[in-house]
């Protein structure tokens, strides 16, 4: 339904839910990245490699953390979040949805792109397997 469908006490329950609702989400992408990432530590032996994949761990931990603390405090007090009659100081939810999706979309580039030099480094007959070995790796974005 749509917000101005509901009443007072349906919308105050959905703000709440949609509240609880978003902190597991966030920490569901996140370990999803990490997994991805902790696969290819074991595919992959080199230390470059390893090296790259931790960078990547931490930049995507950071920035996961970081929304996370932002998702629970986006209001002062966090009652705020979903009673619009408590008196709160809150940031824009709508800019901040914004830059998730857009730092979402750099660190999934990021876990994506990382085995890409890997597989070219692999001693394959042609360049076409190559390609279609990044290919299977690059699936993981759909």
């Amino acid at each position: 339904m749509h917000e101005a469908d509901l009443t007072k006490p349906e919308l105050h329950t959905a703000l709440r839910w949609f509240f609880i609702a978003q902190t597991p989400y966030k920490v569901v992408v996140c370990l999803n990245k990490v997994s991805i990432l902790l696969l290819y530590k074991r595919i992959f032996v080199s230390k470059a490699f390893h090296v790259a994949t931790w960078v990547v761990m931490a930049v995507v931990l950071a920035w996961s953390l970081g929304a996370i603390f932002a998702t629970l405090f986006q209001c002062v007090p966090i009652a705020g979040s979903w009673n619009k009659s408590v008196h709160a100081k809150c940031i824009d939810t709508d800019q901040f949805w914004v830059a998730y999706a857009v730092c979402n979309i750099l660190t999934d580039v990021m876990v994506l792109s990382l085995p890409i030099p890997e597989v070219f480094k692999l001693n394959l007959r042609s360049l076409r397997e190559r390609l279609m070995l990044c290919g299977v790796f690059l699936l993981g974005g759909l």
